[in-house]
């Protein structure tokens, strides 16, 4: 296991806006069993090919992985400049989880028991989005969200559109959730109208359980399942 970042990774956020004390914050980082750094540059490279090709709607850098393809990156440009999100390979999106590469190594050091991000994530004392700790700037995230939202409106690929959609969401707090995110849950695109309903239940919205209830048949295909496991999570 490389006991330090790829050179590779350094200069690549070193030639983006990222605070030196975050990229600091990485250098000193032990790494352990299910938080590693890249091998070496190659390694790297082929991870930070892939977001490019694939994911060019926000442009990323690997930083952490875990030895099965799932990777911590960090995003390079504004809106959501410097923050972290988790990519799993069997669930691929971008979406961010934590505020900052220091946030997310605190998290790693407050929960040794978690074997990789997939556990951490699921702990609900971990400091992800949407509950981050210390909160983001309330300007700063709204101007993310709009400027994402209105990217994702003017996008003819579905693909982007999804994408971009999954970011925004997972930035909306519950004070906003009527406004922000209750429209989505009769979207066109299933993928989309699906995240929304997750997130309705990861916040405990229950002012819409009447609407998941009516979801459960109106709903594309993806959604009315979604609405049955939040539901189903509630007590129905």
């Amino acid at each position: 296991m490389s006991q330090h970042p790829p050179a590779a990774l350094i200069s690549c956020l070193q030639q983006h806006p990222i605070p030196a004390e975050h990229i600091t914050a990485l250098q000193k980082f032990t790494p352990r069993d299910g938080f590693c750094f890249h091998h070496d540059d190659a390694d790297w490279q082929n991870s930070k090919d892939y977001f490019d090709e694939c994911w060019q709607a926000l442009p990323v850098a690997p930083i952490l992985q875990d030895e099965e393809s799932n990777e911590w990156f960090v995003y390079l440009t504004k809106p959501l400049l410097g923050m972290v999100g988790h990519f799993q390979h069997d669930d691929p999106d971008l979406v961010p989880s934590f505020a900052t590469i220091p946030d997310l190594l605190a998290a790693i050091a407050a929960h040794p028991e978690a074997q990789d991000g997939c556990e951490l994530l699921h702990d609900d004392c971990a400091y992800q989005f949407p509950n981050p700790l210390p909160p983001l700037d309330t300007a700063t995230r709204q101007a993310a969200m709009q400027q994402l939202q209105q990217a994702a409106e003017q996008s003819d690929d579905d693909e982007i559109r999804q994408c971009l959609h999954f970011a925004w969401f997972n930035l909306i707090a519950k004070n906003e959730i009527a406004e922000c995110l209750l429209p989505y849950l009769d979207d066109e695109d299933m993928y989309v109208q699906e995240c929304a309903i997750e997130l309705i239940g990861k916040h405990n919205y229950q002012a819409a359980r009447d609407k998941l209830h009516e979801l459960q048949t109106t709903a594309l295909p993806n959604g009315q399942t979604a609405a049955q496991r939040v539901l189903k999570m509630w007590g129905n």
